[in-house]
């Protein structure tokens, strides 16, 4: 049996139909804050908050913050007015994803001390309940709800490597599913293309090939951040040179001449075998490239 991970957040009363069959549904639950699956039947099952994901948040900034202060935790608005993220007044005690900080190390997840006024300050306090004792740790995955313009069902993933120091390390999140108007897509999509060597051999700058002798192309630009791999035979993952022909592979868009920055992959380059490589691709090697999409 075959199944699908779909991913949702907001409220149960929110769900969309049961997708049909094999289909299991993630979603976080806004009402009581835990991780939950529905399967095909209608089955709810709660997770709570297991380690590597946190408790949701009731929106996510979309960009910079106001002007603010920092210190021990704690954001505090520079000038009085109201708090709006990504076109949601969070009230107190609702927790906020901060995301965008030009100091980033001041990015996480904050719960609202106070909202703001014409006459105060808004306020947020870091949340000490991140899985892990209140340590956040890399791949920690944080869901949105449905209001916001931007953000609103989206979940994000803390792409930053350990080890996190809170006030000192520079924190990204990064988007694995996003929204836009409160619609969950997504965007983290794994591709992955397997290709059987042709050649009996394949010398360096030479390209990889499909059968049929068509050369190996990424199907689209990458957006900045993604993850592209090159793995041989299901086991060795190989170096990608960036502008670099001295690697296991590299991409290329004019033949093999030149070797393409990483950052700068589009669409329909092509994949060729680099100077470095210790050892002959030939029939029946299979290389696959992988690579997945994110915000």
């Amino acid at each position: 049996m075959t199944s699908s991970l779909l991913f949702k957040s907001g409220p149960v009363s929110g769900l969309p139909a049961n997708p049909g069959p094999n289909f299991i549904r993630m979603f976080s639950d806004e009402v009581d804050g835990q991780l939950k699956f529905r399967d095909s039947v209608g089955n709810i099952t709660s997770l709570g908050s297991p380690p590597g994901f946190s408790a949701p948040v009731r929106c996510a900034t979309a960009a910079p913050l106001p002007s603010s202060n920092y210190a021990s935790g704690i954001l505090t608005a520079a000038p009085n007015g109201v708090l709006v993220v990504d076109g949601v007044s969070p009230s107190i005690g609702d927790s906020v994803l901060v995301r965008n900080e030009t100091i980033s190390n001041r990015n996480g997840v904050y719960v609202v001390t106070s909202p703001g006024s014409v006459s105060t300050h808004w306020v947020l306090t870091r949340r000490p309940d991140m899985p892990h004792g209140g340590s956040p740790k890399s791949a920690t995955i944080v869901a949105c709800g449905p209001g916001g313009s931007t953000n609103g069902n989206a979940i994000f993933l803390l792409s930053t490597l350990d080890p996190i120091v809170i006030g000192t390390t520079s924190i990204s999140f990064s988007g694995i599913v996003g929204s836009g108007g409160g619609g969950g897509t997504v965007l983290l999509t794994p591709r992955t293309d397997t290709n059987i060597l042709v050649s009996n051999s394949v010398s360096p700058g030479g390209p990889i090939l499909k059968p049929g002798s068509i050369p190996v192309r990424i199907s689209a630009t990458p957006y900045t951040g993604s993850l592209i791999q090159v793995v041989v035979n299901g086991i060795s993952t190989a170096s990608i040179g960036d502008a670099d022909k001295a690697a296991d592979f590299y991409f290329s868009g004019d033949s093999g001449v030149t070797a393409r920055a990483i950052a700068g992959i589009s669409a329909t380059d092509t994949l060729h075998v680099g100077t470095s490589l210790s050892y002959q691709l030939s029939n029946p090697d299979v290389v696959d490239l992988i690579y997945q999409v994110s915000l």
